[in-house]
């Protein structure tokens, strides 16, 4: 039987503990999927940009005939019922699944943020006091979309998601979106904390956007 759904999640070997966290509660639910998800991951001491490890995760993606492909970030979790709420989902064939998910700066709770293609516009709304920003973003790496849509990733250590995201939402023409409770939780770390990652290089001092000379296909 072909996978419904491919997961797909670059990981840096520096972040055991971050892995160890996730595994705990997606295991569980891959194995209770009978067959329909398959995991993918791709785990460096930093020699590769993250472009370049979401490319190959997604080639793989492609390889293994899932209907629709998503990634989790590796120091990220998602909810103990995410999985199967995001086959139930795709009973409905949607190009897309959004979601809401909750962002995290060193562990506090900063912001809620809806993924959805439905959005005219990316937004940041300042909070009131005693609440959370409130983000609007277009689907992206992290969102379960139709396999066949996915573009390619450029292999930079900035911006590739975003650029996938813009170049991804254009072919969406269906969407279910999952409400509360969140299916997602994004940790954000101050530079800090990430100082002493095993990570690439330029990973946080690129700044430019290289366009391919060749088809990105040929890039990895």
């Amino acid at each position: 039987m072909e996978p419904r759904l491919s997961i797909c999640i670059p990981m840096l070997s520096c972040r055991r503990e971050f892995h160890d966290r996730l595994w705990l509660n997606l295991q569980p639910q891959i194995d209770a999927s009978g067959g329909q998800v398959v995991v993918f991951t791709d785990e460096d001491n930093g020699e590769a940009k993250i472009g370049a490890k979401r490319q190959r995760l997604l080639m793989r993606a492609r390889e293994s005939a899932a209907g629709w492909t998503m990634g989790i970030d590796d120091d990220d979790e998602i909810a103990s019922d995410a999985v199967h709420r995001i086959l139930a989902a795709l009973e409905s064939n949607p190009d897309c699944i959004g979601f809401r998910s909750t962002r995290y700066k060193d562990g506090v709770p900063w912001a809620e943020c809806s993924y959805s293609s439905r959005h005219k516009r990316e937004s940041d709304e300042p909070p009131l006091p005693g609440e959370l920003v409130r983000m609007s973003r277009w689907p992206g790496h992290l969102n379960p979309i139709r396999t066949s849509l996915c573009p390619d990733f450029h292999p930079w250590n900035f911006s590739e998601d975003r650029a996938f995201a813009i170049e991804v939402r254009r072919k969406i023409r269906s969407e279910v979106f999952l409400d509360a409770p969140d299916i997602y939780s994004y940790y954000m770390r101050n530079r800090a904390a990430r100082d002493t990652e095993q990570t690439h290089p330029e990973r946080w001092t690129e700044t430019h956007r290289p366009k391919p000379t060749r088809p990105l296909s040929q890039c990895y």
